[in-house]
């Protein structure tokens, strides 16, 4: 599970902020057994995406963009499986399939580098992205939310 902390009120649509922080916090359970986990990570900007696709939608454009090697966290999630294609509709960079309420996660080891942490890869490794295109195949409309954050000064 992911808490994304804001100081700056309530994100609707594509929102740019500047100092942002994201905190992963991961827990490892078992029975009455727990391990927590927290990770703080801070950059000068944050892209924030909230959003529906509706039901049987194909290639719905998102005016999302993000430099892949200044990308420090990710957040992403869908309340339907749902597939997002990066830069075009029809000849994607990227190929993301999300499976409905499980979120994609992503983060680099320090706030400087753009060196994903082990265990998490850049989902936008093939390249930079100007826009996303979301398709949803299913009967339910999607809720679509994005976390981001990007060094603007690496």
């Amino acid at each position: 599970m992911t808490a994304l902390l804001f100081g700056l009120g309530i994100m609707i649509g594509l929102l740019v902020v500047a100092w942002a922080a994201h905190v992963h916090t991961i827990t490892w359970s078992k029975g009455s057994e727990s391990v927590p986990s927290q990770v703080t990570v801070t950059t000068d900007g944050e892209k924030n995406y909230d959003g529906t696709v509706p039901a049987s939608t194909t290639d719905q454009f998102i005016g999302f963009t993000i430099n892949k090697d200044n990308m420090r966290s990710l957040f992403i999630l869908s309340t339907t499986d749902l597939t997002l294609e990066t830069n075009s509709g029809s000849a994607p960079v990227n190929t993301i399939s999300l499976k409905a309420n499980k979120p994609l996660i992503y983060r680099t080891i320090d706030d400087t580098s753009s060196t994903p942490a082990p265990g998490f890869a850049n989902p936008f490794a093939g390249g930079n992205v100007t826009a996303l295109y979301a398709t949803n195949a299913t009967g339910g409309a999607a809720t679509l939310t994005i976390r981001a954050l990007e060094d603007l000064t690496p």
